[in-house]
């Protein structure tokens, strides 16, 4: 009784977490099949927990398929029950009937498989490549097929929630009716942790048609469930490191689970007829992984080696390869039992023709024997599964392992030739290989001798052969069959060089012409041919006596290849005449143009030869017209050949008279002020001849016609452009100078002149330019500001000169001409120091300036309160930092002004507080 106590546990764990409202289905098979005309069957298999909640509602339930063409609903119809529901829980025998699917107080769970199906004619015109069967998980009676809440690899509660089953199965009926795959397996796994596992649906298809198998995800509704992190529809479980495998072609599901998990994995097989998808069909499962148990599930693998009665060999431990034609089949396929356990085998599946044998069965060790007569079976990949299931209590172990036999065209090989020998090369050879396995050993061998050997898994390789005859021998280590080929390699092709030949060639016309050579390769013969492609027998001599381009053709021969032509141009040409016009004279540094009026033909080799005397300046090209300057006077001498096709004219030579250019510089100071003078002198001896004409721009001279100096003055600012040319017999030099005039300041005093009192103290201030120097500087003064000011005692005249930035003075001057005495006194006799800011403070009213002032204010008691020596200030009717009391004070004044006066007065005041 291995694990009995911890599966019943987790049994009860599995089911108790259903939502409420759930169908507690463990699993689920949806596919259809051809009946006959444009007539359906579409069935819905669901595997059911006997004690769920909503159990009993898959009795009798009617399950929705909605009916769509490209996406289009076109009806919905519903499935009705086909027979009573069956118990498929994988209880040993002692247990039958002891379930809750047989008695509902029973502590054991169990699963009901409930089959439903209907058929249904396809609207007219029934023909379409996307038609969809999708069942939308509604049972009827407002039941719904429901996911087990108890799933750990999907999100259960956020969007795209698993909880209820959708399921589809395509058709294309476009090339013909379609039955779509069906399962020969019972999907109710239960594995252990840690322990090695295998699972395969059984997938098989009446029409033959081939099989791909994939794991998908999980529909819900309109979508697809939300895998936890973690785990996605190609990667459903949580499995050792490396452990997990899923093989397409066969539906073989390996894993070793390392975690207790309750797992929706969901199975897709496609079929395809001649490369086009026709149909698929789906299967959704829960996959119950138990965390305390030994279980040691059985397995099996082939027991025959590569031999001839076999019929073929074993490729992998699932896969028996064997060629095609060979007359039959024979292996065996030997359980595997680590718990040694008492074994059931079955065979599903087996490819039309095929037998199998069990042997032992109902033991520890039964073996299944596979005989098939294969002579006429084609090409191909046939699947057939075979199932184990021990004798463990409660739960059995069930363990499906699908093999593959490939009946396989023999190895076919084809070879071309990419390159030829060229009758000095070795071929290069391109080997195709098809049909086969891979990887196959080609071994090329000549006259009994290894040439080369490889081993192809790509089914092209290349290779460079000589000459010869060669045998190719190909072999498969998981193939028995083997193929020989035979290989002629043949000299062929171009050769590929060229015969050496000379350049082109140039004579003129009536020149003594030579016979062609060229040079061929050691062993090779040369052919002479013309433009037209007639031979000639021997090389040809060119005629001389016509102009024109002669084109003439020579290859060469080695053993049965031969070159490409190579081409020797032979060019006859007139004899060319050289010629040009210009003219007579040119002033130095001035353009003279020279044209051609010789004569030449159409080249297409034109030279043109000049020598220009050492001109400084040359522009033009082959005939002109040619601009050109000579920087020096005198006679020069100008020469042309012209060479056409290498034929050269005899020489043409013509002079011409370079006159000199007198120079027109002269010297200007800038910048300068406004007002300034200008000088202007011209600096270069003068030539006997010559004449000057001068510009000023706007100066008080306009121009002038001599040679200088001239001095000119400019009234307004700016930038002046002086100019000068200079004419000597025709040729004449014009020279430009730029003198900047700067305005001069504008020199303003700020200061009002007028009557002022004699010691006053005067600020000068003056605008108008970037620095200020004034006159006469003897009594001028700085404040603490640096503010410039003067003390007056006498009549005097002040004046600044003001400099600009650019250096430019302006002056001004200011006059103080009445100097008036101002020496009076007056004396409040009260005040009210409040602080109303009026009447505050007691102080002498002065007019005119002091040079000795000295107020003393007494109390009643003869104490002096205050002591002052400034006119400008006065008391504030506190002594010592405290108000006086109200009352007479008594004050003395002592002062003298700026004209000798002495004042002295004595008198009372009033505080008033």
């Amino acid at each position: 009784m291995r694990y009995v106590y911890l599966i019943l546990l987790s049994l009860v764990f599995i089911t108790s977490g259903f939502r409420a409202n759930a169908s507690h289905i463990y699993g689920a098979d949806f596919y259809y099949q051809f009946v006959s005309g444009n007539t359906y069957k579409i069935s819905l298999v669901i595997y059911g927990d006997c004690g769920g909640a909503q159990f009993p509602s898959l009795t009798g339930a009617t399950p929705q398929v909605l009916i769509l063409e490209s996406g289009v609903q076109k009806a919905s119809i519903n499935l009705s029950q086909q027979g009573p529901g069956v118990e498929v829980t994988p209880v040993c025998s002692s247990l039958i009937g002891s379930t809750n699917c047989s008695n509902l107080n029973a502590t054991l769970k169990g699963v009901k498989r409930f089959i439903y199906s209907a058929n249904y004619n396809l609207p007219s015109p029934y023909i379409s490549n996307n038609w969809v069967f999708r069942f939308n998980g509604t049972m009827g009676a407002g039941a719904q097929a429901g996911r087990s809440n108890s799933i750990t690899n999907i999100n259960l509660t956020g969007p795209g929630g698993g909880s209820v089953v959708t399921m589809e199965a395509f058709l294309n009926n476009i090339n013909g009716n379609n039955s779509s795959p069906t399962y020969t397996t019972i999907p109710t796994p239960f594995f252990c942790i840690n322990v090695a596992q295998q699972y395969n649906q059984g997938a098989v298809d009446i029409n033959n048609d081939s099989l791909v198998y994939a794991l998908a995800p999980g529909l819900q509704g309109t979508g697809t469930v939300t895998y936890n992190p973690g785990y996605s529809a190609t990667n459903p479980l949580a499995t050792a490191t490396g452990t997990f495998s899923f093989n397409t072609a066969t539906g073989q599901m390996n894993f070793t689970p390392n975690a207790g998990q309750i797992s929706l994995v969901v199975n897709e097989v496609k079929e395809y007829r001649n490369g086009v998808l026709v149909g698929t069909s789906s299967r959704e499962m829960t996959f119950v992984v138990l965390t305390d148990c030994n279980a040691q599930p059985a397995s099996n693998s082939l027991d025959t080696i590569k031999n001839a009665n076999s019929g073929g060999v074993v490729a992998n431990p699932n896969i028996f390869n064997v060629c095609q034609g060979a007359d039959s089949v024979h292996f065996g396929i030997v359980a595997i039992n680590p718990a040694a356990d008492t074994l059931i085998a079955s065979v599903l599946g087996l490819p039309s023709g095929a037998t199998a044998n069990i042997l032992n069965n109902n033991t520890t060790s039964p073996k299944v024997v596979i005989d098939w007569k294969t002579a006429t079976v084609a090409p191909g990949s046939y699947n057939l599964f075979v199932t184990y299931k021990d004798n463990g209590c409660p739960l059995t172990s069930t363990q499906t392992v699908a093999y593959t036999i490939n009946v396989i065209r023999p190895n076919v090989l084809h070879y071309s030739i990419l390159n030829p020998t060229h009758c000095i090369h070795k071929a290069y050879v391109r080997y195709d290989l098809a049909n086969g396995v891979t990887p196959r050993t080609v071994v090329i061998s000549r006259n009994g001798t290894t040439i080369d050997s490889f081993l192809d898994n790509s089914g092209l390789a290349y290779d460079s052969l000589a000459t010869g005859v060669y045998s190719v021998h190909v072999t498969s280590s998981t193939l028995l069959c083997t193929s020989d080929y035979t290989m002629a390699i043949v000299d062929s092709g171009s050769y590929p060089y060229r015969p050496k030949v000379l350049d082109s060639i140039y004579y003129c016309n009536g020149d003594v012409a030579v016979q062609l050579v060229a040079t061929p390769d050691s062993g090779a013969v040369l052919h002479w041919w013309d433009a037209n492609g007639v031979s000639f027998g021997f090389p040809p001599t060119p005629n001389t006596s016509l102009s024109g381009i002669f084109t003439y053709q020579v290859d060469q021969v080695y053993k049965v290849c031969e070159s490409a032509r190579d081409s020797i141009t032979v060019f006859i040409t007139d004899r060319p005449v050289a010629g040009f016009s210009g003219p007579e004279s040119v002033c130095e540094n001035d353009t003279a143009t020279f044209v051609f009026t010789g004569k030449v033909g159409v080249g297409p080799i034109l030279n043109y030869v000049w020598d220009w005397d050492n001109a400084g300046y040359v522009s033009g090209a082959s005939g002109g017209p040619w601009q050109v300057k000579w920087f020096g006077d005198g006679i020069k001498t100008i020469k042309l050949r012209v060479d056409e096709n290498k034929c050269p004219s005899f020489d043409f030579t013509k002079t011409i008279n370079v006159r000199p250019i007198p120079f027109a510089g002269f010297y200007a100071r800038s910048p300068v002020c406004q007002f300034d003078s200008v000088l202007l002198i011209y600096n270069t001896s003068p030539k006997v001849g010559q004449d000057f004409t001068w510009k000023f721009d706007g100066a008080d001279i306009p121009d002038g016609n001599a040679i200088g100096p001239y001095v000119v003055h400019y009234l307004t600012p700016g930038l002046k452009h002086i100019s000068l040319s200079v004419n000597l017999a025709g040729c004449t030099d014009t020279r430009e100078v730029d003198v900047l005039v700067n305005p001069v300041p504008d020199a303003k005093i700020t200061n009002v002149a007028g009557p002022i009192c004699i010691g006053d103290k005067v600020y000068l201030v003056a605008t108008g330019g970037a620095k200020y120097d004034w006159s006469p500087s003897g009594d001028l003064f700085h404040d603490n500001d640096g503010n410039l000011y003067a003390v007056l005692v006498q009549p005097i005249t002040y004046m600044v000169h003001v400099t600009s930035g650019d250096g430019c003075v302006d002056s001004a001057s200011i006059s103080y001409k009445t100097i008036e005495p101002c020496c009076q006194f007056s004396f409040p006799n009260a005040f009210s120091p409040n602080g109303d800011g009026h009447n505050d403070i007691f102080h002498v009213v002065t007019y005119g300036n002091q040079i000795q002032f000295e107020l003393s204010i007494y109390n009643n008691w003869g104490q002096r309160v205050y002591y002052g020596l400034n006119a400008k200030e006065g008391w504030d009717g506190n002594f010592k930092g405290k108000p006086c009391p109200a009352g007479s004070y008594f004050y003395y004044l002592n002062a003298k002004c700026f004209t000798g006066h002495q004042e002295t007065q004595k008198g009372d005041l009033i505080l008033i507080r």
